[in-house]
C-alpha cells in the first residue's frame, strides 16, 4: 500500500512540473517512499513485524500521503500551459 501511496505523491510531482508546488510534491514523494521503506524493515526484520515500528512512522505516511493526495487534486485544477 505504501507504493501505491509513494506513486500518487510521484504523479503529483510530475503534474506540478514548472509551479511553485513541484518541491512540495518531490518531498512528499520522497517522504513517502523512505517510510515506506522503513516500514517494510521492520515487518521484515523483525518478530513483531510492523506492530514494533515507532508510530512517528505513521505520522510521517499520513502526512505524506495527505499532502501528495491534496497537491494532486489541486494539479487538475490548475490551469495547463
Amino acid at each position: 500500500m505504501g507504493c501505491i501511496m509513494g506513486l500518487i505523491c510521484a504523479f503529483a510531482a510530475y503534474r506540478l512540473q514548472g509551479t511553485g508546488m513541484f518541491w512540495v510534491a518531490v518531498v512528499a514523494a520522497v517522504a513517502q517512499f523512505w517510510v515506506y521503506g522503513v516500514l517494510s524493515n521492520f515487518a521484515h526484520g523483525s518478530p513483531g513485524g510492523v506492530d514494533d515500528a515507532p508510530d512517528w512512522t505513521g505520522c510521517v505516511s499520513m502526512l505524506a500521503t495527505g499532502t501528495g493526495l491534496v497537491l494532486l487534486g489541486v494539479s487538475f485544477l490548475l490551469p495547463r500551459a
